[in-house]
């Protein structure tokens, strides 16, 4: 398992766990979207329910399965995340605030998700009936209105960019501001 960054809450923690249990017993190594979708839904509080109303998170791992196949290892070790993923992290994360002892929860875990295009876990919901603009609008109702920050909206939408900065020989920093 990988080490969960101490920005989440208990509950947000324990669905990044579920998520990469998710992930290695479908065979992968890396986890990504849709295993994050199924760690919300299994880390026990009600906002899954809320969003999904009816969809279970074994209802998504059969559709994964059937959509995206299991991986080639059977049970592995996880030793990565997709770049959807890491995105969503790394968004989700800029809610925390150390100095007021503010934690990231599960409905900013959900809120950069649902944000996040392109990635699997919309193809499943899509797949499964679910309108991911609908869900959105179930998340706000169902978490107060919580909007996305600055610094989530300021985290590029792909690598592409870093990815041309490297090839024309740009020197690029890692640091996310």
């Amino acid at each position: 398992m990988m080490n969960v960054p101490k920005v989440f809450t208990a509950s947000a923690s324990k669905a990044l766990v579920q998520a990469q249990i998710s992930a290695a017993t479908m065979g992968y190594e890396h986890f990504g979207s849709v295993h994050l979708l199924i760690g919300l839904c299994k880390c026990g509080d009600d906002l899954a329910r809320l969003v999904l109303d009816d969809l279970t998170a074994k209802e998504i791992e059969e559709e994964t399965i059937r959509v995206f196949g299991r991986g080639q290892t059977g049970f592995s070790r996880i030793t990565g995340m997709t770049s959807h993923m890491h995105r969503i992290l790394l968004r989700a994360a800029t809610y925390a605030n150390q100095e007021r002892n503010v934690l990231s929860g599960t409905a900013h875990l959900w809120l950069e998700l649902l944000h996040e295009e392109g990635c699997k876990a919309h193809q499943i919901l899509e797949v499964l009936g679910k309108n991911v603009a609908d869900l959105k609008t179930e998340l706000q109702n169902a978490s107060g209105n919580i909007e996305r920050n600055e610094k989530a909206k300021a985290i590029p939408a792909s690598s592409e960019p870093l990815t041309v900065a490297v090839i024309q020989g740009t020197r690029v920093s890692p640091k996310v501001q």
